[in-house]
């Protein structure tokens, strides 16, 4: 057995044994895969914050919009979260920024408006938020394929 194959057992041995529940996840052994989509958003939302505020967070979300394809549909979002403001300027989404400040410039002055909790701001975007969409775009980046490869050059370096 190779290293690499060693770790990944003791691994999946000890998620067994110690894996936590959470909406977006199956339990081990469940013969099941888990939805990406859902994955894919607790890891957004998980990006700023720990995963007690989040599970309350992503229910409601998720009842809101339960596919990718519909999120990208949303008339709007208005989020605190800069975290889900690049898939969204991605999707083309109108999103209104409930912030001061960002650090991140995906969408903005495109389909991503910074409130900088300015009433008049606020008001603006929802008179005309449907000015705001955009179509999505074009992207060949697959974040989950980086985090797997950096991961496995990192066991194998070892």
């Amino acid at each position: 057995m190779t290293a690499s194959a060693a770790i990944s057992d003791l691994l999946l041995e000890w998620y067994d044994r110690s894996a936590r529940t959470f909406p977006w996840r199956l339990p081990p052994g469940s013969g099941s895969h888990p939805d990406p989509y859902q994955v894919w958003l607790s890891e957004v939302m998980l990006q700023q914050t720990t995963t007690a505020p989040v599970v309350p967070y992503f229910r409601k979300f998720v009842a809101a919009w339960p596919t990718v394809e519909a999120l990208a549909s949303a008339p709007f979002v208005v989020t605190d979260g800069g975290s889900i403001q690049e898939e969204l300027a991605v999707l083309g989404v109108p999103t209104l920024l409930w912030r001061k400040r960002t650090e991140r410039q995906d969408g903005l002055g495109r389909n991503v408006i910074l409130s900088r909790f300015d009433p008049r701001i606020v008001d603006t975007f929802l008179a005309d938020f449907g000015s705001l969409r955009c179509e999505p775009l074009p992207t060949d980046v697959s974040p989950s394929r980086v985090v797997v490869d950096t991961l496995l050059s990192r066991l194998q370096r070892e």
